[in-house]
């Protein structure tokens, strides 16, 4: 009987920031609450975290980590957004920065299902994306989305990786 040995076999990624996308995807899955029917409760959140706990696994659709003061003051924002869920962020007593100026007139929902537009979570857009007329990821970009599971384009996770999955 043959014994086959298999050393330094093992899956690798050349997944970009995984515990960063997880940060800001546990955040906007706690915030989503109530702006879409796919989050409506307790119990919707911690699917959409769980979801995005496997979908993070495809990294960040940046070329690198943002590192963990980018991170958390991306979450920050997300948070300030938050408190704004629904009014616009011109009528928002503190509104977050926004990276795009076409964002005022959006909802803090708006803003927590497309991060991209929160000057604080501008990395999560890719530099080379094209988006936004001039790369400041404009609101027609399609990210997040608002409904199905990793939004209509995505900004972590992108639909698929970090920079904006789409809340559902």
């Amino acid at each position: 009987m043959a014994t086959v040995a298999v050393t330094g076999w093992h899956c690798s990624s050349d997944a970009i920031a995984v515990e960063a996308c997880r940060t800001i995807e546990n955040k906007r899955c706690e915030a989503a609450m109530g702006c879409t029917s796919g989050i409506a409760d307790e119990d919707d959140v911690t699917a959409c975290q769980l979801f995005y706990r496997d979908q993070c696994l495809f990294g960040m659709a940046a070329e690198e980590d943002p590192g963990q003061p980018a991170v958390e003051a991306c979450v920050a924002a997300i948070d300030q957004a938050a408190v704004c869920k629904l009014s616009t962020m011109t009528d928002c007593a503190q509104p977050p920065a926004l990276s795009d100026s076409d964002a005022w007139d959006k909802s803090g929902c708006t803003i927590i299902l497309n991060p991209e537009l929160l000057a604080d979570c501008a990395f999560l857009l890719p530099a080379d994306s094209g988006e936004g007329g001039g790369g400041e990821g404009g609101s027609s970009s399609g990210t997040g989305g608002s409904g199905g599971s990793a939004g209509s384009g995505g900004s972590v996770g992108g639909a698929g990786g970090a920079g904006g999955a789409g809340v559902n």
